[in-house]
């Protein structure tokens, strides 16, 4: 039934058509059902009756509603993206509220302030020190499959911490981060 569904709805709104099958296929149906039939309590078989039976208003108010759900996910998607750098630049602004605490003395005040910076030098040594023992172990030849499965996993969660740890120090930009997604 919903492969009709999709059929009939992909062509007058496809993002919605798409939606239809898969992991986000409730909220389609959610929306199709308020926008055809005023309720999402309709059932499978009312919705594909209307959906065969649709005026070119109810094909417009479709297309509305999906434009109206393209610009809420937009909105949404913009919200978190303020909230992602709001938070890089609280954790960037840390380290300078620290250093101008005059309460503290100028040891506790250094300690804290180096702490990420320690523990960034220690992550990518880690890494760098991970991923030469790796190599040098593979050269030798005394692993196992297993070892190197562990290994190559330990090279991976390095570069991702080292990316982590760039990201924190010098900051990041989305357009970097949709590349790597």
């Amino acid at each position: 039934m919903w492969d009709k569904i999709k059929q009939i709805v992909s062509p007058i709104a496809p993002v919605l058509g798409g939606m239809i099958g898969g992991p986000v296929g409730a909220a389609a149906g959610t929306i199709l059902k308020q926008t055809l039939l005023g309720s999402d309590k309709a059932s499978d078989d009312e919705l594909l009756h209307a959906l065969q039976g649709m005026t070119p208003e109810q094909q417009t108010a479709l297309k509305q509603a999906e434009y109206n759900y393209k610009l809420e996910m937009e909105r949404i998607g913009l919200q978190y993206h303020q909230v992602d750098a709001a938070d890089r630049a609280d954790a960037r602004q840390r380290n300078a509220q620290i250093s101008s605490n005059e309460k503290l003395p100028p040891l506790v005040v250094a300690f804290i302030a180096l702490t990420p910076t320690f523990l960034s030098y220690i992550n990518v040594i880690g890494f760098f020190f991970i991923a030469l023992m790796s190599l040098y172990f593979m050269h030798v030849g005394d692993i196992s499959t297993v070892e190197v499965g562990l290994l190559s996993t330990l090279v991976g969660y390095g570069i991702s911490e080292a990316k982590q740890t760039n990201t924190f120090h010098f900051g990041g930009s989305s357009s970097l981060r949709k590349k790597d997604n």
